[in-house]
Order: structure tokens, then sequence, then C-alpha cells
């Protein structure tokens, strides 16, 4: 058997709309984000060519959805698969639950695509033999969107003294519920021990894992771009990004190579914030991971989510809206996009409380009727016209009024003026006790 190697991909999902929920991006970021899978493709032409591969493993679901012939996405496909035909690259492809009514069978068995693709059928497991390097690749589409037989227990015996490899798109033994999809066409080790195969291509599960890799392989290459914040399509946990492995065979022996092809990547990170903390070190703190994971994946677009945790005195004073905005404007770069802000930090107890009112009332309650009248007019009333914190209010308390009325502004500067400091602090002290304690800031 002559050495040989080769690509296996999965779950591409030409078409999909990643940034349907995000119409905050600016329209050459929109652009690279919706095009992400296709640079997936460019990519991973250039990988193939570069690494000299002899053939190329896709395991299903292509396409996001039933793509006709028709459409660009399928045309640019087809234009990938001319592009390995014209540096003879076979291309392997099973359909998955996604792509199982687009095109992609009809236009093979209607020979409309290039010679070097192969498209296993749905009827039934079929075997496409690669005499030069004594390789067997057995595998079927999926006949329908959802598939629950055990399509791998009708599969062909391994070819005698043939490199057998099985291209499925499948549920191995419960990791769908990792991924949280579907149980499709399942699979188990007792099936594959059955088959005594060199190597099983799966297709399905967005996560990168090799499941066994002794006495043969059976590997999940993940998708190879992410497509939304769920945990499967984030890189949290692999810092090299999402992409496929390449595959080097040398006398039955295999080795596997995790290939990058990815040019939007999602994150999630989790700020723990300390109690006494400042809005604006909380800001500073989450710029710093930020600036982190950019110099981490220079060159690839970072779309980042942030959710802070722990115990803090601003907790209700951080809205999300506003907090996501300052963290884009403060790092104001093309190449990362803060996506969503989550809130989930806790308020301190009613004694941290009181203490936190305490001392608030010692730092002001020297101040003079000028400096606390500047505070209501400079700080008071300038944060209640920013747009995001005031559409953060209304998300909490309800629609308010879109300005304080003047003859109201005026009302309240003359209580001011009317009112000792030390008053206006006591009164201040009354009403924020009650309001820890659950009440109405009005007396009853």
């Amino acid at each position: 058997m002559s050495d040989f190697k080769f690509i296996h991909v999965s779950d591409i999902h030409l078409g999909r709309e990643i940034t349907k929920k995000y119409s905050f991006l600016d329209s050459l970021q929109e652009t690279r984000v919706r095009r992400s899978p296709l640079t997936v493709l460019d990519n991973l032409a250039i990988l193939a060519e570069e690494e000299k591969i002899d053939f190329l493993l896709i395991a299903g679901d292509t396409f996001d959805d039933d793509m006709p012939a028709s459409d660009n996405y399928f045309k640019k496909f087809k234009s990938f698969l001319k592009k390995l035909d014209q540096i003879n690259i076979d291309v392997y492809i099973v359909l998955g639950n996604h792509d199982v009514e687009s095109d992609l069978l009809n236009s093979y068995e209607s020979k409309k695509l290039p010679e070097n693709t192969y498209l296993f059928p749905a009827k039934n497991a079929a075997t496409f033999n690669i005499d030069k390097f004594k390789v067997a690749i057995h595998g079927q589409s999926y006949p329908k969107k959802e598939v629950t037989e055990k399509l791998v227990e009708k599969f062909p015996a391994p070819s005698n003294n043939f490199y057998n490899i099985g291209l499925i798109h499948t549920s191995y033994e419960n990791t769908y519920k990792i991924d949280e999809t579907y149980n499709y066409a399942p699979t188990n080790k007792a099936m594959l021990d059955n088959l005594e195969y060199n190597y099983w291509a799966f297709g399905h599960i967005h996560i990168r894992k090799i499941l066994i890799d002794d006495p043969y392989f059976a590997v999940y290459p993940g998708n190879p771009q992410g497509l939304s914040t769920k945990a499967s399509e984030t890189c949290n946990d692999i810092p090299e990004g999402k992409g496929c492995y390449l595959v080097n065979v040398s006398d039955f022996d295999t080795e596997l190579t995790f290939k990058p092809l990815d040019d939007t990547r999602f994150f999630t990170i989790k700020i723990e914030v300390k109690e006494d903390q400042e809005i604006q070190e909380i800001i500073d703190n989450t710029a710093k991971q930020i600036e982190y994971i950019q110099n981490e994946n220079s060159g690839i677009y970072l779309m980042i989510t942030v959710e802070l945790e722990g115990k803090s005195e601003v907790h209700n004073l951080l809205l999300e809206e506003e907090f996501l905005a300052i963290l884009n404007s403060e790092l104001e770069d093309e190449d990362v996009n803060i996506i969503k802000c989550i809130n989930s930090l806790e308020s301190p107890s009613k004694e941290e409380s009181f203490e936190a009112i305490d001392n608030i009332i010692n730092e002001i309650k020297d101040l003079d009727i000028e400096d606390i009248e500047k505070f209501v007019n400079d700080v008071v009333f300038e944060h209640l016209t920013k747009k995001e914190f005031k559409k953060g209010l209304n998300k909490k308390f309800g629609v308010l009024p879109k300005s304080i009325p003047l003859i109201e502004q005026k009302n309240i500067e003359d209580e001011i003026k009317e009112q000792n400091p030390k008053e206006i602090v006591e009164n201040a002290k009354k009403i924020a006790m009650r309001i820890i304690n659950g009440l109405s800031h009005k007396d009853e």
C-alpha cells in the first residue's frame, strides 16, 4: 500500500446567516462575518494544495439548508470542487440532515459536478475504491432529514488488504447531548468494532473530538467555522480555532494533525468583579482580557460575549447596553466586536449595603449646597441623557420620560436650596434604607 494523505472536514454549513442576530455590525464587519463559511472553502483549497493531499472527505452538512443549484452558495461550492479537480484532488461527500434536500446528489447523478466529485447514495451504503492507494471508502447519505435508523449496521464488510474508511453523518453514543443537537443515524463502539475499519470520518457534532484512536480511529473534526455564541461554536477551550484534520497514512499507521480554517471566532469571557470595584476599573480589566485574546488570534475577526460575575456594589448601575457601547468605543478595533454583555453580578447583602451607604454619607456630609447641586446637575442629569443608560433603565424599571421637564428641574433646584446639606443627606439615607428593605421610596 502506497502512503497517502487526506483531509477530513464536516459541517461547513454554507448559507448559514451568522450575522442575522448582530445588526449592529458595520457594513465591512457584516460582510466579513457573513462570508466566513466561504472563506473556509478558500482556506481549505489553499491547505489541500499546500499539503498535496490525495483526497478530501466531507462528512455531511456542506450546506445549511435546502440549497438549489441556482443559489450563489451552490455555485461557489461547485467552483471550489473545480479548483480541486484542476490539481487532481478527489472529493467524497455524504449528505447530512441539513443538506439532504440540496441539489448536490441530483447534480452528481445527472453528471453536473466535476469528475473528481463522488456523492454517496441515500438508498443504501456504497463503496468507492481508490486502487492506487488501496483505499476503500464506505458511506451513505441521509435519505431524509430525520434519520433515526442505525445506518452503519448495514455498511459493507471491509475490503481485504485495503485501508477502509467509513464516512457518515452520525451521533456517536449520545454525543448529540453535548452539542444540543439531534440523535440522528446513531452509532456506538460495538457497531464500529464489528466492521473493523481503519478510520471513521464522522460529521454532525460541532465539537472537535477524537473518540477512538486504537485499534482504529473514530473522529469528529467539529465544524470549521463557529456559527453562534452556543458553547459548541465558541473557541473558549480551543485557542487554535476551528478547522479540519489532516490525516497521513503510511503502511496502515495513521497520524492526525489539526489545521485551522476559520476566519471568525466566537469567545465568551467571564470577568470576576470585586465588590468595591468602580465601573471604570471593571471596563479596564475587561478590555485587558479582550486584548489578550486579540493577541492570541491575530488576523481573525472576534465576536466576544462578556459575562460579569461576582458580588458588586454597582450591580444595578452597570447596565448591559451601556457597558457594551463603552467597551466597543474604547477598543475601536476593526477585528473585534463585543456582541453581548451579561450582567450576572449579585447585589451585596443588606448589611453590606448599609455599610456602603454610611461610607457615602461620610464622604458627602461635609459638602456645601453648591457641591450637592453641582453633583445633581453635572452627574445625574448628564448620565440620564445617555442613550444606552436610558435604554437599560427602561428595561429594568419600565419606560422613563425622555427628559426631566424644566419646571421639575427648577422645583428640584428650589427644594435643594431650601434645605441644608445635612437634611438632604439624612433624607437620602432614609430613602436608600427603605429601598434596600424592599419598601417604596416614599413614606406610606
